[in-house]
Order: structure tokens, then C-alpha cells, then sequence
């Protein structure tokens, strides 16, 4: 509640106090009968998960959100996402923005030729890595199938670093003048021929850890290797950061981070202009990018 109230001081000082809205993704036990019944009676949609338990969404404006939350927190473990929603003025705001794509469907199908891991530990009897670095291109495995509004991708494996395109997607990016990005070839199986119809975004700008506001409760992740630093939001997708103007080089359009968030092995954070933005959401009508404003 406490990051709640700081997103929703720092939303009135930047766009005059408009409401934070949250959308609610929650997974709840058929045992809890009482939150069933309500759901039931608000006509909120629940959808089953292999017969033991049900999700649902809802958002914060629901007049019963209370009580839903309320029974939910009844449970022991209950799943509770929790996701900002921005208003159309605060996009139009913002200058600057956190996106990712949101179809995850593109992986190397040669893990070790793709990326070179480091600091070993052992788990369940394996050999595990905490970091991965990707130094090759990817070895395809899954071609996406393009259509009009989805020439953006991300890979299968939940790593939103990382971003593919159509070739037409490369040619709208070049066409615009969009700078901070290259492309990478994504190749066959015989490690030297390029696959057709699809590239790999490069971030070639490095945003530093400094160039970054965190906004509520997070914790820092150490490697007990090396040393590098993760960092996880305690209620990750809420509002939770805010980049330094003063710190961005003029004429760029895109950038990544030089940290990485999240548990696990996190990824690092991909940053947009206006100028991205509007390619993608208006000219190009992407349908598979997340946007959030940062700044």
C-alpha cells in the first residue's frame, strides 16, 4: 500500500492528480467459496486452471474491490499481480517510456552457441549459471508468423531484453530515422546462413543504474561470484521507476539498461522515445508492446 500511495504522489505532481488505476491479475483455490460467489454476482469472468483453482482479472475502480482483495488475502498463498494502468493523457505526457514485446515466440535452438554463461553453482545436482550473455546470434528455432499489426517479438523464454522483427518492422524503424538501434542477423540451423523475414534488435546505448529513480521498496540481488547487482521490486509493474532527463544523450531514440531487474537471471530494461512510441503505437498500430511512461 505504501508504493500505491507513493505512485499516486508522485502521478499528482506530474499530471495533476489524476487516479492511479491498477489492474488486478489473481489466481484463487475452488475452496474459497465466498470470493466465488461474489465473482459470480459481479459478472466477473473466471477461468479454470486445470481444476484446481480459477483466475480472474479486475481493476481497482470496482466498487467491491475491497472485498475481493479481502477474501482473496484469506487464502495462503494467494496470486495477486498487480499492474499499473496509465490514462491516454498520462502517455501523451510522457516523453519517455519502458516497453518490451509481449509475444514471446522466438528462441536459439544452440543455447551454447548463442550465449556464454558465467558464475557456476550447483542446483539439484546440475550445473547452473547466474548470469548468460548473449555473444552469437540466435540459431532460430519457432518462426514467427508476421501479420499487419505484429511485426515485433520477443523470445520464448520471458527474456524482454531482447527484440525481433519482420522486415518490414526493420524497414519502418530505418525509414523513421529511429537511432540506438542495429540489427542482427538470425540464422539456420547451419550456423551461417541468415534467416529470412526476421532480425534481431540491437540497443546500442547504455543507460548506467544512475540514470534511474526507483519509486517504493526493492532489493539488491548479489552475485555471490562476481558481484554484480539485480534489482527487484517488491510490487514489480507499478510505476516503479523513472529515468533521469538530465542523463540521456540528445538524438537517441532508444537505449538499454546497463542493470538488470527482476529475480533470477532479470532482464534489462529497454527505453523509448516519444518519437518510438508513436511509430509503433499509432503509425504502425503494433499490438504486442507493453509501454509504461518514465519520464
Amino acid at each position: 500500500m505504501q508504493i500505491i500511495q507513493a505512485c499516486l504522489k508522485l502521478r499528482e505532481k506530474q499530471y495533476g492528480g489524476i487516479d492511479m488505476k491498477i489492474k488486478y491479475h489473481c489466481n484463487s483455490s475452488y475452496h474459497n467459496k465466498k470470493l466465488q460467489d461474489l465473482l459470480a454476482f459481479e459478472n466477473i469472468k473466471c477461468v479454470d486452471v486445470m481444476g484446481n483453482s480459477f483466475v480472474f482479472d479486475f481493476y481497482s475502480d470496482h466498487p467491491k474491490c475491497d472485498e475481493i482483495l479481502s477474501y482473496l488475502k484469506q487464502e495462503t498463498n494467494p496470486l495477486i499481480i498487480q499492474e499499473a494502468i496509465y490514462t491516454k493523457e498520462e502517455m501523451e505526457k510522457a516523453e519517455w517510456y519502458e516497453m518490451y514485446a509481449t509475444r514471446q515466440v522466438v528462441d536459439t535452438r544452440d543455447w551454447d552457441y548463442t550465449y556464454q554463461c558465467s558464475c557456476e553453482y550447483i542446483k539439484d545436482n546440475r550445473v547452473r549459471y547466474y548470469h548468460s550473455d548473449q555473444v552469437k546470434p540466435f540459431i532460430l528455432q519457432g518462426m514467427p508468423k508476421w501479420k499487419s499489426r505484429f511485426n515485433f517479438c520477443t523470445n520464448a523464454c520471458g527474456n524482454f531484453s531482447l527484440t525481433f522483427c519482420s522486415d518490414y518492422g526493420k524497414e519502418k524503424l530505418i525509414e523513421k530515422g529511429i537511432t540506438g538501434i542495429e540489427f542482427m542477423p538470425v540464422l539456420k540451423g547451419d550456423r551461417k546462413t541468415p534467416k529470412e523475414n526476421i532480425h534481431q534488435l540491437k540497443f546500442t546505448q547504455i543507460l548506467p543504474r544512475e540514470a534511474f529513480d526507483f519509486i517504493g521498496q526493492y532489493k539488491e540481488i548479489v552475485c555471490p561470484i562476481c558481484g554484480k547487482i539485480n534489482y527487484a521490486f517488491k510490487e514489480p509493474m507499478l510505476d516503479n521507476i523513472r529515468i533521469r532527463k538530465d542523463m540521456i544523450p540528445e538524438g537517441v531514440d532508444a537505449f538499454i539498461s546497463e542493470m538488470n531487474t527482476g529475480e533470477g537471471r532479470g532482464f534489462k530494461l529497454l527505453i523509448a522515445s516519444k518519437k518510438l512510441y508513436r511509430l509503433l503505437t499509432e503509425e504502425m498500430q503494433e499490438k504486442h508492446f507493453h509501454f509504461a511512461p518514465i519520464g
